[in-house]
């Protein structure tokens, strides 16, 4: 029971009562976005920037919990123009690559870097000579390697998590950054997008 305790990541226990879990949380959330920010390379960040503002295609590959942040990423970026393209099921993902050129962009992401399906597109993405940026976790890994260029999210969670809880908040940390980045390239024609598309929304609600 005792091996048990030790492969699952749970901050609290049974017995906590409501101020102790809401302490706990908030505790947990501002250490792993502490951590986040400090693993940032602002090169890095700017190169991933740079990548995603060229891009002809952003294409987002992610799975599981990982699917929330690129669903999140997808909905910021297409507000602001950018052509993006996702889709949470791993086989239609594994399917962009055939139609993906030079000119596009992969965003990979990934906390433990292995996933099987995911470490078989960071390959053909290679092979293609196709940039990607991945954001995974500092452990060595293979889709983190093989990226043009690599963002890091702290190593905190254990084998069985309890939902993904540090890992998703780390991973919106960087896609947020990266959403800024994207925006502030083209401040005043992204603004008139956001506009755009908002007003286009609204129009939906009437």
């Amino acid at each position: 029971n005792e091996q048990h305790d030790l492969d699952v990541d749970i901050i609290f226990n049974e017995n906590d009562d409501m101020i102790s879990l809401v302490d706990k949380g908030c505790r947990l959330n501002m250490n792993t976005v502490l951590k986040t920010y400090q693993l940032i390379d602002v090169s890095d960040l700017e190169n991933a920037i740079n990548l995603l503002c060229n891009a002809s295609t952003i294409y987002l590959f992610g799975v599981g919990g990982s699917s929330v942040i690129a669903n999140d990423i997808e909905q910021k970026l297409i507000r602001i123009g950018k052509k993006v393209i996702y889709n949470n099921d791993l086989h239609i993902q594994m399917t962009f690559t055939q139609s993906m050129t030079k000119g596009d962009t992969a965003l990979i992401i990934s906390y433990s870097g292995t996933t099987a399906g995911l470490v078989d597109i960071s390959k053909i993405l290679v092979e293609k000579n196709i940039p990607y940026i991945s954001i995974t976790q500092i452990n060595q890994n293979l889709i983190s390697k093989n990226s043009t260029v690599a963002l890091r999210v702290p190593s905190e969670e254990k084998e069985l998590r309890i939902g993904a809880v540090s890992s998703r908040i780390s991973s919106f940390v960087i896609t947020d950054l990266l959403y800024y980045g994207v925006f502030k390239k083209n401040f005043d024609k992204n603004k008139d997008n956001l506009i755009d598309s908002r007003n286009n929304v609204s129009i939906l609600k009437k």
